[in-house]
């Protein structure tokens, strides 16, 4: 059965920037027609992005800010449900990282304090009070069963691991913030919020460090299906 070109059409526009760029790739496969409406499509994205540059990228779900470790501002609003009114602030960790120096290993983490509104603070609070708990309790247990029979050394690890993750999913489950990798004076903020991100760059003078690379890659394929 034939496809109908408004039908194509409405393919491509349904598609992200970065799925619509997967069928560039696959250009030659493409029929004549779809060929023309996929580069039209193309046209009129990059044509969007000249016109309102992305300030922030999207990675797993996150909208993230790369940013100083220091001297950092945060927007008049609650991150998690982005009212006015900021009374409390919540402590945020990024992962360890652990380098070798000399001889001995170094771990370094940032710690940020961000402003939330008095309801989702508690409730953040609350959140992480039981987890907190909860964590400790397992771990509590699976120590006295590993002193009492006697666990293998790896069983004993795999046991930590397996209440750990778990855990630390819940302990942070309904944040809307959270801090990435970090190296050479910066650090990964993380957001739920495409508004807040996009604030929080403003803020902070760093819309030209986060800008989206997604206009050099569309003209890329614009070029590549000439």
């Amino acid at each position: 059965m034939e496809v109908s070109t408004e039908a194509v059409r409405q393919n491509f526009r349904s598609k992200t920037d970065s799925e619509l760029l997967q069928v560039a790739a696959l250009g030659q496969e493409l029929t004549p027609e779809a060929h023309l409406v996929l580069i039209q499509e193309l046209r009129d994205r990059l044509a969007k992005v000249k016109e309102t540059p992305e300030t922030v990228r999207l990675v797993h779900g996150w909208y993230t800010v790369v940013a100083p470790i220091t001297g950092i501002k945060f927007p008049e609003l609650c991150p998690r449900c982005r009212r006015s009114e900021t009374a409390s602030s919540l402590r945020f960790g990024s992962p360890e990282r652990r380098r070798f120096h000399s001889f001995w290993w170094k771990t370094t983490s940032v710690v940020s304090s961000v402003p939330h509104c008095f309801t989702c603070a508690a409730e953040l609070k609350r959140s992480r009070f039981i987890w907190s708990c909860v964590g400790g309790m397992f771990g509590i247990l699976w120590l006295a069963t590993v002193i009492w029979f006697h666990v293998p050394r790896f069983v004993t690890y795999i046991g930590f691991v397996t209440i750990g993750v778990p855990v630390g999913y819940f302990y942070d489950r309904t944040s809307a913030v959270k801090l990435g990798d970090h190296e050479s004076g910066v650090v990964e903020y993380r957001f739920r919020s495409h508004e807040y991100a996009k604030a929080f760059a403003v803020l902070n003078n760093v819309q030209a460090e986060n800008a989206e690379t997604i206009q050099t890659e569309l003209e890329e394929a614009i070029s590549g299906l000439r």
